[in-house]
């Protein structure tokens, strides 16, 4: 008897070493800066390590990685580590990564075999943002939350629309924004144009609209009208709709849809990140404020349509995700100086202390 429940209890630490060896990771948040983390994730893995979906997948909604990071990371020495993206916005990313009794979860995909799309819900670990948690109203519990690079993003004018319309100002964008439509004569000047241009965005849990709404001064907060096709999901159609009040698209790749949208012959603005901006022509991305984007335009303070991107988690985490999360950090800041999508803290002459806030020189 006594023989039988010492290879019993064997048997139970035995399933616990085993248990312990696998190291599970979900990260959510920010769909502008997804395509980032993503390349830094893979950057810590050691070779041989498993993704779905297969490579290349920079913008997918989920990511699920699987392998050692024993190079990287060597805290977690050889053992197993399986990282779960779910990207649903950065405002969403906060407010769920601020749970610690399992009430709101993140919907993932199970595995890291390529092509399987069987998914589940799990607690985050960790969220990427454009924008602070003070941006929000989940204020508490409060985050640790590490500056990474500057985020910036563009307004776009769709297939359809004019080249008249170039340039969007913040007092243009918060008259646009209280009924979801205006005229063309406020982008030309002419009187006789009374074409309808529509607004296009996102919805209240990203970061891309915080930081639009904080920019322009129409108010973080503030209740919002945008519009929609009105075909399936919104992103396809003829005529323009009001999207649900106060809702908007669940990322930036589907604003983008809707502004290549080929099947409308009505205008409409949208405003993106950079990563989902790629696939709208630059020549209709519109100026800001007067200022066409550049790089050089953000880093000498000219430019004002950006955010700040960071990772957000409790306070208090175990300390294997400690040292993932620094490693994490670690390859992420270095990637900004060459990213399409980032740029780097270092490089910036000026900075601001909020969301929206004044831009000053350092």
């Amino acid at each position: 008897m006594n023989l039988k429940l010492n290879l019993t209890a064997a048997a139970f630490v035995g399933a616990a070493v085993t248990a312990d060896a696998q190291v599970n990771i979900v990260l959510t948040g920010s769909t502008a800066g997804r395509s980032q983390a993503y390349a830094a994730i893979r950057a810590m893995y050691d070779a041989g390590f498993s993704q779905n979906p297969a490579d290349p997948a920079p913008n997918a909604a989920r990511q699920t990685w699987s392998g050692t990071m024993s190079n990287s990371v060597p805290a977690l020495g050889t053992n197993v580590v399986t990282v779960r993206a779910g990207w649903s916005g950065s405002v969403a990313g906060i407010r769920d990564v601020r749970n610690s009794t399992g009430s709101l979860l993140v919907n993932v995909l199970t595995s890291s075999t390529p092509g399987s799309t069987t998914t589940t819900n799990l607690v985050a670990d960790f969220a990427f943002a454009d924008n602070a948690q003070s941006s929000t109203v989940f204020l508490t519990p409060a985050l640790a939350e590490t500056q990474l690079a500057i985020i910036p993003f563009v307004f776009a004018r769709n297939a359809a629309a004019p080249a008249s319309i170039d340039n969007m100002t913040a007092q243009q964008f918060r008259a646009l924004g209280g009924a979801g439509i205006n005229f063309l004569s406020f982008w030309t000047g002419n009187t006789n144009d009374m074409d309808l241009v529509n607004l296009v965005g996102r919805d209240a849990g990203s970061g891309t609209r915080v930081i639009t709404l904080a920019e322009t001064g129409y108010g973080v907060n503030n209740p919002i009208q945008q519009r929609q096709l009105d075909g399936a999901g919104g992103t396809t159609g003829t005529t323009f709709v009001d999207a649900p009040f106060n809702g908007g698209f669940s990322s930036g790749g589907s604003v983008a849809t809707v502004l290549n949208a080929a099947t409308t012959t009505e205008y409409a603005i949208g405003y993106l990140g950079l990563g989902d901006a790629a696939s709208v022509p630059t020549s209709r991305w519109l100026k800001y404020n007067g200022v066409d984007y550049s790089r050089t335009n953000v880093i000498s303070g000219k430019y004002t349509h950006w955010g700040t991107y960071e990772i957000a988690n409790l306070p208090t985490i175990s300390a294997q995700l400690a040292a993932f999360r620094a490693e994490l950090v670690d390859t992420i800041v270095p990637l900004a100086t060459t990213s399409t999508v980032l740029i780097s803290l270092d490089e910036m002459a000026v900075f601001r202390g909020s969301d929206g806030g004044v831009v000053l020189p350092k």
